[in-house]
């Protein structure tokens, strides 16, 4: 009895310690197998995305001669194939399906269909092959597309692999760990079926084997949800069998153990215990510690030998292996992965995986892993943390393996952090070469060209399939053939060249363009590419051309300008005196261009300007005519002086020549000064300053002539510069002085003003007229200290004759451009009259046509603003400048004076014009409510005319010649004469004509 029961319990302990064992063999098993198959689709991974495979693949397939290319992706790929034991290592075009390169055993059709199922984006994927003609032997491989998008997605990267080897691995470098069997099975098709070892025509191959027996204790294991199940093997007898999930779906290792070989070891022990009936039950019992102990240690030795053999596929291998359980907790790591972490095994095991990821990551990685079942398996991207904080990217494989009811995630991954920097780089490259501005060639080492970017055929018009496999040397053909040349010897014989080339276009047109060629070598120091790269300076050369003339050219006139006559005249001058010949340089200014503008707008004065560089250019020999400045030209004759006068005069008269401004015709006025080379001028400076001395002379005259240069002029300069400075000595020491030039009506000839006129007193040069010292004034700016005090002056002599108890007349005061347009100018003349407690119809304002025009706007404010205060304004010189009629409605005018060039030729034979201006100007001047003053009247004709005309006042020599202080103060005492029987008109001058 008690020998029964020890038997019995003996059998149980017997049964559980196979299972144990059986199981922890299945599962070591299980783990090897799954490591070589993450090592195969890693594999796939890593080759598939090399950065420099996908490369040389672009290269290759995108140029025409790609002989280099395929000889380095051939080589690259046989390399792998031997390296790592594959059947075949394949690139197949699944739009051509072909296998365009290939290593090993050739991919036929068939093959070539199944890999070109793979998806976009389906990773690395495990396909089955159809078993060779001459054999039943299992093929399988691992294909995954080259790319995810672009040209390279067509491509599928092939590994045919040896499946024989996931049990020859099992069987050669595992220990042997039981008594049992192994068997590789999956279900397919909903039926298991299992894998056997044979020996075929090329060696030990892997074949399929579809012999299940329903029933049978593989089949029940394979259909039943338990992972250990008791049953009859196909041969009949009783046995126990234990299966674990492959990371491949429906792939299972199964190991199987004979129920006699769980109980061989106790019936012997038993059989003797029950014949002793009991005596040896003690020693059966102590005899059967002994041999569990045993057993025991036995099964421990075995598990130390699995765990070696773990170990030492950890510690051996490249993968980045992490084991964890499905709370997180790392439970192994390879020696690989604790690198890449930096961390130590006893921080790595044990640590939560997810502190292994980035908190960017966490969420990815568990969305990854939801939903896993045991043997599935997922490829994964992305980046891992390690504990310095830096991150790395990797890619792999996790799969979910179910071992003692317990799960653990396995994942292996490579670092492809370097690859993915590669591939960065190449995509930046890849990048540049296609947005580059400059155009881009590559060639082979046989000068042939390979490729080439967008910007080429935007360059040179080629398309690129017409360049593709064309020697460079006929692109590099342009304008110098010769030089073009050059260029490849040197890139030939020293790797580099840079310079600007002409190139040709595919229209024919020639180009500038700046290269860069060089050479590209290999670690072993041969050339095996070329790369030339070039841009199209034409714009640029265009643009320089475009600067280089707006820099020597005007914009308005499209002339020359001053810098360019610069640079041409003394070159001119010295060919002058090469061939004894002359040079004379003609100076035009346009008389008060200013007034045009401020009269009919700068684009009107623009206009004039064109114009008269047109007519000027009719009158020159090409390219002798220069834009000096706004209002001046300067034109250059060579030749014989004597004849120069004639085209002087001509060019004048073409100046001069009437102009369309808007709705009105206006006759410019041009001042002319010329000199010549070597007459009375050495070098091309001197020639420009005597022209500009002649100029002013010829603007003094009064304009519309011409005038060649003197010596004297120079000594004028100079005497004009002592001059300023005496004047202003002139001022401090009171040698100025007003005289005073009486205005009478003509009605009845009797005084109705005065005008004030500045006399200068020298002290060595005896009186010097205004004429000589007033342009002074105004280029020195003397003319605001001088105005200022002509204003006090005569607000001082008008109170001191109201003073003396006579009546005093209004006095005329004449007001510079530059002091009318200073601000406060309103001010100061109201400071000044209250000084003097001037009242508001004691004084005149006179102001010049072209000194309101240069600013119209403001000075009719000005004028607005002093006609408000009582004072008086006369327009003084009409006639003379280009005043709009719409603007004349506007000034805030008293009186209108009539220039003395109108009134001098009336009553000559030449005076039709001059009275039919007048007549004019009197009825405009009626119409505008003005009263007219008359100036330079000598004669009683022009006096009658004026009156006739209904002009209201005159001034000149006929009524009084300009008087000083002490004279008119005499005039003021006397009682003017009204009539008088002795002159026509009734009229009689003040004094004789004759009187000085």
């Amino acid at each position: 009895m008690l020998g029964s029961l020890a038997y019995r319990q003996a059998e149980r302990w017997s049964e559980q310690a196979a299972v144990d064992k059986l199981r922890a063999t299945v599962q070591l098993g299980a783990r090897s197998m799954n490591a070589w198959l993450a090592e195969r689709f890693a594999d796939a991974d890593v080759f598939s995305s090399s950065a420099s495979m996908q490369h040389v693949l672009r290269h290759a397939i995108g140029d025409g001669d790609s002989t280099h290319e395929d000889e380095e992706i051939r080589h690259s790929l046989e390399s792998i194939r031997l390296r790592y034991g594959y059947t075949s290592v394949s690139i197949v075009d699944t739009e051509q399906k072909l296998a365009v390169y290939a290593a090993g055993a050739r991919p036929d059709a068939a093959d070539i269909a199944l890999a070109a199922g793979v998806l976009v984006g389906d990773g690395a994927r495990w396909i089955d092959l159809p078993p060779t003609v001459s054999g039943h032997a299992y093929r399988a491989a691992v294909v995954r597309r080259m790319a995810d998008g672009g040209p390279l997605a067509r491509f599928v990267f092939y590994l045919e692999v040896q499946p024989v080897q996931l049990v020859r691995a099992l069987a050669e470098s595992g220990p042997r760990v039981f008594d049992g069997k192994g068997i590789l099975m999956r279900v397919q098709d909903g039926r298991p079926v299992r894998f056997a070892s044979v020996d075929g025509p090329a060696g030990p191959a892997l074949a399929v084997l579809h012999d299940g027996v329903p029933g049978s204790i593989e089949h029940r294991l394979l259909t039943a949800p338990q992972s250990v199940v008791q049953g009859t093997m196909r041969s009949g007898d009783r046995a126990m069998a234990v299966r674990e999930a492959l990371s491949l779906p429906g792939w299972y290792l199964v190991g199987v153990l004979d129920e006699t070989e769980i109980l061989a070891g106790l019936r012997e022990p038993t059989r003797l215990a029950v014949l002793a009936y009991g005596v040896l039950l003690l020693l059966g019992a102590a005899g059967l510690a002994f041999w569990l102990r045993a057993e025991r240690r036995h099964h421990f030795r075995r598990e130390a030998e699995m765990a070696a053999f773990y170990d030492q596929i950890l510690r051996h291998g490249d993968a980045l292996f992490v084991l964890n359980d499905w709370r997180g907790k790392v439970v192994d790591a390879s020696a690989s992965a604790l690198t890449a972490f930096r961390l130590a095994r006893e921080q790595m095991i044990g640590s939560d995986v997810m502190a292994l990821a980035p908190d960017s990551e966490r969420a990815a990685v568990l969305q990854m892993v939801e939903g896993m079942q045991p043997g599935d398996s997922r490829r994964f991207t992305g980046r891992r943390r390690r504990s310095d904080g830096s991150t790395f990217f990797v890619e792999g494989r996790v799969g979910l393996l179910e071992i003692q009811g317990r799960r653990y995630f396995h994942s292996v991954a490579t670092d492809v952090t370097q690859a993915r920097e590669l591939q960065a780089r190449m995509q930046q490259a890849a990048s540049v070469f296609e947005l580059a501005p400059a155009a881009i060639v590559v060639c082979n080492k046989a000068l042939q060209v390979v490729s080439v970017n967008p910007a080429f055929t935007a360059i040179t018009g080629y398309a690129p399939e017409e360049v593709l496999g064309v020697r460079v040397e006929a692109l590099a053909t342009g304008a110098y053939p010769e030089k073009n040349a050059l260029m490849v010897a040197q890139v030939l014989q020293n790797d580099f060249w840079e310079g600007e080339l002409m190139g040709r276009r595919k229209n024919g047109q020639i180009y500038p363009r700046h290269m860069l060629a060089a050479a590209h070598r290999d670690a072993s120091g041969q050339v095996y590419q070329y790369v030339g790269m070039f841009t199209d300076l034409t714009a640029l050369r265009e643009a320089q051309t475009r600067a280089a003339f707006h820099a020597n050219h005007d914009q308005l006139t499209q002339l020359p300008n001053r810098r360019c006559l610069d640079a041409a005249l003394p070159a001119l001058v010295r060919e002058a005196a090469e061939r004894d010949r002359s040079l004379t340089v003609v100076m035009l200014n346009l008389d008060r261009f200013k007034s045009i503008n401020e009269s009919f707008g700068l684009s009107e004065g623009d206009r004039m300007l064109i114009e008269l560089a047109r007519r000027l250019q009719a009158s020159l020999p090409p390219g002798r005519l220069y834009h000096f400045g706004a209002d001046e030209f300067v034109g250059l004759l060579e030749g014989p002086p004597v004849g120069h006068a004639l085209t002087i005069n001509r060019m004048l008269e073409l100046a001069c020549g009437k102009h369309t401004a808007g709705h009105h015709a206006i006759t410019p006025s041009v001042s002319v000064g010329v000199a010549s080379y070597p007459e009375l001028s050495q070098d091309a400076e001197s020639l420009l300053r005597n022209a500009s001395a002649a100029l002013t002379t010829a603007k003094a005259r009064g304009g519309k002539t011409w005038q060649l240069y003197e010596p004297a002029m120079n000594a004028s300069a100079h005497d004009d510069m002592l001059l300023a400075v005496e004047l202003q000595s002139a001022i401090e020491h009171r040698q100025l002085e007003l005289h005073y030039q009486p205005q009478a009506r003509l009605a009845n000839w009797s005084l109705t003003g005065v005008e004030a006129l500045l006399r200068w007193k020298h002290p060595r040069r005896g009186m010097v007229p205004p004429a000589r010292f007033v342009p002074i004034a105004e280029a020195s700016g003397l003319i605001v200290e001088l105005s200022q005090w002509v204003l006090e002056e005569a607000c001082r002599a008008w109170a001191a004759w109201r003073d003396a108890g006579l009546l005093p007349p209004a006095v005329a005061v004449n007001v510079s451009a530059l002091q009318f347009s200073r601000p406060g100018f309103v001010e100061q003349v109201e400071r000044t009259m209250a000084r003097f407690d001037v009242a508001p119809h004691g004084l005149v304002l006179e102001l010049t046509e072209s000194l309101i025009m240069e600013s119209s706007e403001a000075a009719i404010t000005t004028m607005q603003r002093l006609s408000a205060r009582g004072v008086r304004i006369a327009l003084d010189d009409f006639g003379t400048g280009y005043s709009s009629l719409s603007y004349l409605t506007r000034f805030a005018l008293d009186k209108l004076k009539i220039d003395r060039s109108f009134v001098l030729p009336i009553g000559t034979s030449k005076g039709q014009e001059a009275e039919a201006i007048v007549q004019s100007v009197v009825s405009m001047a009626k119409a505008l409510r003005l009263r007219v003053v008359a100036e330079g009247v000598e004669t009683e004709e022009q006096a009658n005319f004026l009156k006739d005309c209904g002009c209201d006042e005159m001034q000149g020599y006929l009524y009084a010649r300009p008087m000083p202080d002490e004279g008119l103060r005499a005039l003021l005492q006397t009682t003017l004469p009204l009539r008088s029987a002795a002159t026509p008109s009734g009229l009689q001058p003040l004094f004789d004509r004759a009187a000085p």
